[in-house]
């Protein structure tokens, strides 16, 4: 069942000193309108095991700033304006936050039923592990969109199996994290630059090659 429509993604950064993201995300058009997630619920990877027991695992960020939802209108208005702060925990309750620090960073944010995501974070666990981001920048996960009745449940679990080292923020229940971010359907990356304005947002799948660069650029700027 599609809960929602995915947006198609064609953020552009812009002139002067902004990343020069214009040829790689607009290389990566196409791909990307044809792997954008839709918001279904598969049927396929369940955890193995009653987990009726285990407790919802639900965030209690706080979030300050908010950017408008990509659209497919082919243009993205939140280039080069500030990117939310958030500060929360992962599932283990160690603090995580995302701050204007100098550092830039790269922010994935995905749900625990959604294949597309299922996809995406097996060999982007295998990118942090063999590349890695480059000095200056940083990695984030955002568990958004918890759901114990769905399949893949807990997505704690799920994101350990795959080996996903990066730091974690857990979402609530309402998916505060996710609205401020303007997410449109899952998997959604969020590039920040270091001066913590946004670089680049896009919904769907993406490959390694485009992975590195984007991140090349984040370091370069």
């Amino acid at each position: 069942m599609t809960a929602r429509q995915p947006a198609k993604p064609s953020p552009a950064a812009p002139s002067g000193r902004r990343l020069p993201l214009g040829l790689i995300l607009g290389g990566v058009f196409t791909v990307l309108l044809i792997v954008t997630v839709f918001l279904t619920l598969g049927n396929d990877g369940s955890t193995a095991g009653d987990v009726s027991a285990l407790p919802d695992e639900y965030g209690t960020p706080t979030v300050d700033g908010a950017l408008p939802q990509l659209d497919d209108s082919g243009e993205d208005p939140a280039i080069g304006t500030a990117a939310p702060v958030v500060a929360g925990a992962d599932f283990d309750g160690t603090p995580v936050s995302i701050t204007s620090d100098g550092r830039a960073k790269v922010v994935l944010l995905v749900a625990h039923w959604c294949s597309f995501c299922r996809n995406e974070v097996p060999w982007v666990s295998e990118w942090l592990e063999t590349t890695g981001t480059p000095d200056g920048v940083d990695f984030y996960g955002v568990a958004t969109a918890i759901d114990r009745n769905q399949v893949n449940w807990p997505p704690s679990a799920w994101l350990d199996r795959e080996g996903f080292s990066a730091p974690v923020l857990v979402d609530d229940r309402s998916n505060s994290i996710a609205n401020a971010f303007g997410l449109p359907a899952y998997p959604y990356w969020v590039f920040i630059d270091a001066e913590g304005n946004i670089a680049a947002r896009l919904s769907g799948g993406i490959s390694a090659a485009v992975l590195d660069e984007i991140v090349a650029s984040l370091a370069q700027a």
